[in-house]
């Protein structure tokens, strides 16, 4: 995927197709997904979760996984892939934020639990900010005009630190709706 390995990084925008199977397969990097359209079933750790426009999440290197369209609709999404190397200077300033290490590092390990719901899914203003970035990082991306690597590369570092945001706050919100018994439960499973 990454032509240039002084420039770690790749993003596409790609359609599951209706019923198209992609078989369970591995990445020897990082891998962000964001649904833009559409609803399609993803397996991973040995769970199968229905994908539905808005949702984002991470997936660190070696987590098998795989994908299955519905037979009703096609599902656009943006796969961006960036190895580690590609932020190494900039993690220890994102590491900084509680809100980041949540959603970069504690999410995919809490995925693994039952009461985690695996993907943070976007309000309609979040979307269209993150829509946004993933656009214009495209764009940067498949144009490659002089000066792109630094253009794609400010805009991730402003998807991470936001969508690290969002994340917290859909946490909070969601906390106010989950039961005594369900904190309790998401507690022990942690």
């Amino acid at each position: 995927f990454f032509k240039d390995e002084r420039f770690p990084f790749y993003i596409n925008r790609y359609v599951i197709g209706k019923g198209q199977i992609i078989p369970s397969h591995t990445h020897e990097f990082v891998e962000l997904v964001y649904v833009v359209s559409g609803n399609a079933l993803h397996e991973m750790s040995g769970n199968r979760y229905h994908l539905s426009a808005g949702d984002v999440f991470i997936l660190e290197p070696q987590a098998y996984h795989s994908y299955q369209g519905t037979d009703t609709e096609e599902t656009i999404v943006y796969n961006v892939l960036f190895n580690v190397e590609f932020l190494r200077s900039e993690l220890d300033a994102l590491k900084q934020m509680p809100s980041f290490v949540d959603f970069f590092y504690l999410a995919p390990f809490l995925r693994k639990t039952s009461s985690f719901i695996p993907y943070s899914p976007l309000n309609d203003v979040q979307k269209v900010q993150i829509l946004h970035h993933l656009r214009a990082i495209h764009d940067e991306f498949n144009e490659r005009k002089e000066g792109y690597q630094i253009i794609i590369k400010t805009r991730w570092i402003e998807c991470l630190v936001l969508l690290g945001r969002y994340h917290k706050d859909n946490q909070n919100a969601q906390r106010n709706t989950l039961s005594d018994k369900e904190r309790m439960e998401s507690i022990r499973h942690f």
